[in-house]
């Protein structure tokens, strides 16, 4: 980690509060009590960044990859301490971070499924499933039972092949909805007039 960069300098305070946190109760308990203590201590630090940070706040997509590249290299290598795999015991931050630094179609592509998939979408998927549109006229369900159907894409596996694997499709939608394309970006600051 390049604690000289600007961007990382904000984090230092953080990073030193931890690991002082973890150095004063790693002398304070014994060692089973410790164990539990940290591996609590990052589970409790995991939800919290991914309901304070990846969830509260929107991201570019470079944005999200310096988020990531500071919060893993920053946070991850004060676990590996007491782990030889401190990414284990912090899955939801990783798994949001690799979400938000989707590639822009990727991203979409599984944001459409996994809508579809809990039906939230704008056209759900049931109407979508329901509705079978032929030329000029609608296909009723029973002429359409005949022909082959697109197959629905599998929301778990989208997520497995895109490397989430413990997060719910709920957090992943809505990890996904704070991404910020950039189109969206320019469109805020073009509407905004007294930028200067």
């Amino acid at each position: 980690m390049d604690w000289d960069s600007p961007s990382a300098r904000p984090l230092l305070p953080l990073v030193v509060a931890l690991r002082e946190t973890l150095f004063q109760h790693e002398r304070l308990l014994v060692p089973s009590l410790f164990a539990a203590f940290w591996k609590q201590f990052a589970s409790a630090l995991d939800q919290h960044l991914l309901a304070h940070l990846l969830r509260a706040q929107r991201f570019s997509t470079s944005a999200a990859a310096q988020l990531r590249s500071h919060l893993l290299g920053a946070i991850l290598p004060l676990f590996s301490l007491y782990t030889h795999s401190p990414e284990l015991h912090m899955p939801q931050t990783q798994e949001g971070c690799l979400l938000l630094t989707l590639d822009t179609a990727v991203a979409a592509e599984v944001l459409q499924v996994l809508e579809e998939a809990v039906g939230t979408s704008s056209v759900s998927a049931v109407a979508v499933r329901d509705l079978n549109v032929a030329g000029d006229r609608t296909v009723s369900r029973e002429e359409s039972s005949d022909r082959p159907r697109p197959r629905a894409r599998d929301p778990i596996a989208l997520l497995a092949q895109n490397g989430v694997h413990q997060m719910d499709m709920q957090q992943a939608i809505a990890i996904l909805r704070q991404r910020v394309s950039p189109g969206q970006l320019f469109l805020k600051l073009s509407s905004t007039r007294d930028w200067f």
